[in-house]
């Protein structure tokens, strides 16, 4: 009698898709790279690229370290926030995408690289896109491979929602930042305007941001002061109170009234 033979499973492929955000001090900008025609039929497309799980060839030590090699490589970018946003297993369950956001300080943007033909890409008025089927027109005549459009939607939302309970506004930021810095990048990822003495104001009350009195000169004549973000006493208090001492939540509460 013949024995059956078993027939292992084809080897699925980890691919990592990188959502890079960034904050230039006026618009919320996603990083694109320019691919050749004969990886893709678009020109443009998300950083990506397969995560190494061999160690001959230097496997990647995490989810995140793929992503930091991978910036590094494609896009002159190193040292960034990670987080993963979520995961998609394709039909034929040959390749699994996971989808990664990465938030790059202002400090950091670099603008157009010719060189490595990468492209950041200003968002248009997306205060309009609820939850439909418009991903194909996310990016202004911007054409993107089959279901990259959805891959930065769904990294928006998260960028979104944790900008309302967590510290993640002051990843997008220098280190040293003016008040209106804080509030323009939050007025362009909540689509809002706010009241600057009510936003300055609570900002201020929350007792996270240091100044030793650092000014920046902003415009003709006006000096701004800089400030700091104070990560530890946040965190701490965080782990005693349990809750956002910011409270980004109630951020509708600033808002200019019409």
């Amino acid at each position: 009698m013949n024995e059956k033979r078993m027939q292992c499973p084809p080897p699925i492929t980890l691919k990592i898709n990188c959502v890079v955000f960034g904050f230039n001090g006026n618009d919320l900008q996603v990083l694109l790279l320019e691919q050749g025609k004969e990886v893709y039929e678009e020109l443009w497309t998300l950083p990506a690229g397969e995560m190494k799980l061999s160690p001959k060839t230097k496997a990647d030590a995490s989810i995140e370290a793929a992503v930091q090699r991978m910036l590094a490589s494609e896009a002159d970018i190193n040292k960034v926030y990670v987080e993963q946003v979520k995961t998609y297993l394709d039909k034929g369950a040959k390749e699994i995408n996971i989808v990664c956001l990465a938030l790059v300080r202002k400090g950091q943007l670099q603008g157009d690289n010719q060189e490595i033909r990468a492209f950041w890409q200003d968002f248009k008025e997306y205060k309009s896109y609820p939850k439909v089927k418009i991903y194909d027109e996310f990016l202004c005549e911007i054409s993107l491979p089959e279901g990259q459009n959805r891959m930065i939607y769904d990294a928006l939302q998260m960028l979104k929602e944790k900008m309302r309970y967590t510290p993640m506004a002051f990843e997008l930021l220098d280190k040293k930042f003016t008040l209106d810095d804080l509030q323009a990048l939050c007025e362009k990822v909540f689509c809002t305007s706010y009241n600057k003495q009510r936003f300055a104001k609570k900002m201020l009350e929350s007792k996270y941001l240091g100044c030793k009195g650092e000014l920046i000169k902003e415009g003709l004549k006006r000096r701004a002061k800089l400030y700091k973000f104070d990560k530890k006493t946040m965190e701490k208090d965080m782990r005693m109170a349990r809750k956002f001492p910011f409270d980004f939540n109630n951020l509708d509460s600033l808002q200019e009234s019409e």
